[in-house]
């Protein structure tokens, strides 16, 4: 869910509201150049059957996608018609959601991932969106090439839908991962710091909502390390009221 805009920039957005919505022209160098208007739309039966579906008192994951504000969409166009031709089909079930566009030459968009936890006190929905803010547990740009500038993290958020609106639960649910966790892992289980020295380092790090099962693992990488490997730094169970950590991480590198 990280996008990041092309370091030279010529020209200037380019703004104009017509019927079909918000449009934003970007040029690039190297003549690249794009607007937000998605390809027309025509629903298949798949997408008439989930929009069939849908329920304002949501019982699935694909109903609170229908139910969540504008905003997770970014520059998209987000009626639910389109919303449902933006689904992943392949992943999808009664808990489990996910749905992206992005535009090409880093025009935007928008990536969401919705998990339903069958919790004590009524179904908790994780929320993991391209439009929350990253966490940032180290910002050191200015280091040494060869030191670890940043360590950035990728957090889902948890909610509740009652009485017609989304309420948000105290994020305290999912324990937060510390500075100091993360940097002895760095230098003592992976050994970054000997590695790469002429690499300008970063790490960045999500907490990956499951398609089942209430495993929630943090991973990712370092820019030195194997990008066709899966690097599990911690992971939490869900124990049907909050997220604990786990003892041991399977599959850990």
């Amino acid at each position: 869910m990280k996008t990041q805009l092309a370091a030279s920039i010529l020209a200037v957005c380019l703004c104009a509201c017509a019927n079909s919505g918000r449009k934003i022209e970007l040029a690039y160098e190297g003549g690249c150049a794009h607007d937000h208007r998605l390809p027309e739309l025509k629903l298949d039966a798949a997408d008439r059957k989930l929009l069939a579906r849908r329920s304002d008192s949501p019982a699935s994951a694909a109903d609170c996608y229908f139910l969540l504000p504008p905003s997770y969409f970014s520059n998209v166009e987000n009626t639910p018609e389109r919303r449902a031709t933006l689904v992943d089909r392949d992943s999808l079930t009664s808990h489990y959601l996910h749905a992206k566009h992005w535009f090409e030459c880093d025009g935007g968009g928008f990536e969401v991932t919705i998990r339903v936890f069958d919790a004590a006190d009524g179904p908790l929905v994780a929320i993991l969106s391209s439009t929350y803010p990253q966490e940032t547990l180290l910002n050191n740009q200015g280091a040494p090439v060869g030191d670890l500038q940043g360590i950035a993290v990728n957090r889902p958020r948890f909610w509740r839908f009652r009485d017609g609106k989304w309420t948000e639960v105290d994020g305290k649910i999912l324990p937060a991962i510390d500075k100091e966790f993360v940097l002895d892992r760095y230098r003592n289980h992976y050994k970054a710091h000997l590695k790469n020295a002429d690499q300008q380092k970063s790490i960045w790090l999500e907490y990956e909502l499951p398609a089942t099962g209430g495993r929630v693992p943090l991973t990712g990488r370092e820019n030195f390390m194997d990008p066709g490997e899966t690097y599990t730094w911690k992971s939490f169970r869900f124990n049907g009221k909050r997220f604990v950590p786990e003892n041991s991480n399977p599959g850990d590198r």
